[in-house]
């Protein structure tokens, strides 16, 4: 895993700062390397791997050919290298050959060493990502994603037993397998839930997968092609507090009322959060629309409680959201709209004096 850094004169960004609740580079769109070292940015092959790991085939390639967003996806491809079947892989830590014995390898966290960890501090909902597969001999890929703290293997347990057990480490875990011996030749979008374990809060997250799901054999030539891995927030809407709670409106003129609402998840582009007004009872059987705002995170709709509203003291308001759609509860307090009048009296046209009053 190569990490490309930018010194700026003032300040300089870290993945550690922009990236802790994002997959880095999970569009497989920014490569780093060389030749057979060639690999996603954050991302690593068998090629930069540890022990006899590297001795291998190069396994990881760059498909500008065959992708399903931007420009490029990762073609992880399984070889034979004397006479043993190398699984393709591709991972966020760092895959390790302690032997020649496939049964002993093992992907793991290294976090004192920046090239072999990715900073995840986030609790999603679940992992998503795009992916094709050429089967050979009933072959099946696999992806696997765990947020952990310390150190994170994959297994837990590695074979050789040369490492501690980190199962204790794990706070969630996703895990997919695809059906033998079946090719997906079109791309397939895959959505895996976490399952949790407790409540911490992670430090990193291990993502592994492989063209050959089978840990000890897997066929030559096996080919997984990856794209648009995300961590996915199940997004959820909020309507916020409204002050003040007393507005006056007249036949002919509205009034300015700010609604905040708060986004948190994923919200897709072209979301709109509109805010609606309740009836004078506080039903939303036929809501008014008084203001929208394209919106993916959280802020506030400018709204209008309309013309010629009438009187009352309990209406509400909430927000709702187009992309998802999704309802918010009310603002949880009653708002009071009062409908006034003004006239003048009498109707019939005067001529009025300097220092003369009127009718």
């Amino acid at each position: 895993m190569k990490k490309l850094l930018l010194l700026l004169s003032i300040v300089t960004i870290s993945l550690s700062s922009i990236a802790q609740t994002v997959i880095a580079n999970g569009d497989m769109e920014d490569w780093t390397g060389s030749g057979s070292t060639l690999e996603p940015q954050y991302w690593n092959s068998n090629k930069t791997g540890g022990g006899n790991a590297t001795l291998g085939p190069q396994t990881c390639f760059r498909d500008q050919s065959i992708f399903h967003g931007g420009g490029s996806s990762a073609k992880i491809v399984s070889s034979t290298y004397f006479f043993t079947v190398v699984n393709g892989s591709l991972t966020t830590g760092k895959v390790e050959a302690p032997s020649t014995n496939k049964s002993e390898g093992y992907i793991r966290t290294i976090p004192t060493q920046s090239d072999y960890s990715l900073p995840f501090i986030g609790r999603p909902d679940s992992i998503v990502f795009w992916y094709r597969y050429d089967s050979y001999s009933s072959d099946y890929p696999r992806l696997e994603a765990r947020l952990h703290v310390g150190y994170g293997y994959a297994p837990e347990t590695p074979v050789n037993g040369n490492h501690p057990d980190s199962t204790q480490n794990i706070i969630a875990r996703a895990q997919w397998t695809n059906v033998p011996n079946t090719d997906v030749l079109t791309w397939t979008r895959v959505s895996l839930p976490f399952i949790y374990v407790d409540g911490r809060t992670p430090a990193y997250i291990l993502v592994t997968s492989t063209s050959s799901g089978n840990q000890t054999g897997g066929a030559d030539g096996s080919t997984l092609w990856l794209d648009d891995i995300e961590a996915i927030y199940n997004p959820t809407i909020a309507t916020g507090t409204i002050s003040p709670l007393s507005y006056y409106v007249s036949a002919t003129s509205g009034t300015s009322v700010s609604v905040p609402f708060t986004l948190t998840g994923t919200f897709n582009v072209g979301n709109t959060v509109t805010a609606q007004l309740s009836d004078a009872s506080g039903s939303f059987a036929a809501p008014t629309a008084i203001g929208s705002v394209a919106a993916t995170a959280s802020g506030t709709i400018n709204a209008t409680i309309p013309a010629n509203t009438a009187t009352g003291i309990g209406y509400r308001i909430r927000v709702v959201s187009n992309n998802p759609v999704l309802t918010a509860t009310d603002n949880g307090a009653d708002i009071s709209i009062t409908l006034v009048s003004n006239s003048i009296a009498p109707t019939a046209i005067q001529t009025i004096g300097a220092n003369t009053d009127g009718s």
